[in-house]
Formats: C-alpha cells, structure tokens, sequence
C-alpha cells in the first residue's frame, strides 16, 4: 500500500499487510410504530479500510515513520489528505484518505514484532461529490409587481436630479433593457 501527499510517496512497511472496506449505508425506518420495512436513505458515507500490519521490533524506525504520517497535519492543523495505491482501494473507487480513528500498537504474541492497526477514510467520495453538485444553487427567475412604466414618464423622471444610488439603478436598467426601451 503505498500513499501519496504532493510529491511524497510512503509506502506502508511490515509484512502481513491486510486491508478490509466497511461502508455505512445510512438508513432510517420511517415506519413509526407499524410492522412496515420502510426505510429512507440519510446520505451515504465514505467508505472506511481498516489496515493491519505486522511491524518487527528491530524496525522501530519503520513504525515511528508510521505514526509520523498518520499525525501529519496540514499548515491549517487538519489532517493530510493522502491518495492511496491499493488494489482494494482501487477496485472500490477510493483514491483519496485520511487516517482517523484510532492508530492501535500492539505486541504480536510468539513474535518479535507488533501488530499495527489503523483506520483510513475516504475523502471526497462518489456520493459526497454528488451531493456536492446537487446543492449548487439553482438560477430562478424573478418578477415584480407593479405598474408599466411608459416612455413619457421614464424620460419626465430623467430631467430631474438623481442621487448616486439612483444613478446605479438608472445604469443597470439601461443595461438591461433593450436600445430605444425602459422598464
């Protein structure tokens, strides 16, 4: 498993290197209290690999670097985003991650080495962009009410005095209205 932050590469060190996907598909019963199945969709989370490795004992400086990338934080204090090689990873559509949770050390019994546990989750996810893109802002547009305007009294309003917020007004309209018309 190798992850990659700007122009550094890490690969995971260890032997026995063993990743696993758990997924939240977030469902709410909207039943009540009826024996219905009915549920809704709540949004979807990323997905989440659980890692595990085995670390020898006479390579301290392997699980030091370890620790070190999974404490990285960026200059605004939020953890590195990482982009990640992996054949699970990618056969699931993951290309970029974060460590969270919990970064577990322990002694790996008969062995001379320790057992490295540790979470990353997926950022930027297929159903988070979506989301992302649904709530784009929507053109709508918009009228008013109120009385036509005739060109005798646009231009009657003309010769008097505008203020400068008056002014503003006056140029967009002009803007926006065909040559020869007024609103």
């Amino acid at each position: 498993m190798m992850l990659s932050h700007e122009t550094t590469d890490y690969t995971v060190p260890g032997t026995d290197l063993q990743v696993a996907m758990a997924m939240t598909l977030a469902r709410q019963d909207i039943s009540g209290q009826t024996s219905g199945t009915d549920t809704v969709t709540t949004g979807n989370k990323g997905k989440k690999l659980s890692v595990s490795v085995h670390i020898r004992f006479d390579q301290a400086q392997q699980l030091r670097g370890l620790t070190g990338v999974a404490e990285a934080v960026d200059a605004t204090g939020k953890p590195l985003i990482y982009t990640i090689a992996d054949p699970l990873a990618e056969s699931l559509d993951i290309r970029q991650v974060e460590f969270t949770d919990q970064l577990r050390v322990s002694v790996l019994s008969g062995k001379q080495a320790w057992v490295v546990r540790f979470a990353l989750r997926q950022r930027f996810s297929v159903p988070e962009q979506r989301e992302q893109r649904s709530q784009q802002p929507k053109v709508v547009a918009t009228t008013t009410a109120g009385e036509a305007v005739t060109l005798e009294a646009t231009q009657a309003q003309d010769v008097q005095t505008l203020t400068g917020f008056e002014q503003i007004l006056k140029a967009v309209d002009q803007l926006l209205a065909p040559s020869g018309e007024s609103s």
